[in-house]
C-alpha cells in the first residue's frame, strides 16, 4: 500500500467511525487511538533501543576476537 493509499483508507475509516457517534463518544475515541499510537510508538523507541544494544554488544565480542592476532613480544 502506497503512502497516499494509506492516508485515504485511514481517513476513510475515520469517517466510518465518525458517522454514528456523538461527540462525547468521538472525544472518548480520539484518546483512545491516541493512546493507541503513543503506546506503539514507546513501544518501537524500546525495541530499537534493546536490539543497538544487542548489535553493539555482539560488535564488541567480534572485536575482542580479532584481537588474537596481534601479539605483542
Amino acid at each position: 500500500m502506497s503512502p497516499e493509499e494509506l492516508v485515504i483508507f485511514v481517513s476513510a475509516v475515520s469517517i466510518a467511525i465518525a458517522k454514528d457517534k456523538s461527540n462525547e463518544e468521538l472525544d472518548v475515541l480520539s484518546s483512545v487511538f491516541s493512546q493507541i499510537g503513543d503506546s506503539l510508538g514507546t513501544f518501537l523507541a524500546q525495541r530499537e533501543r534493546i536490539e543497538a544494544a544487542n548489535k553493539n554488544d555482539n560488535d564488541d565480542n567480534d572485536n575482542d576476537n580479532d584481537c588474537t592476532d596481534n601479539k605483542v613480544e
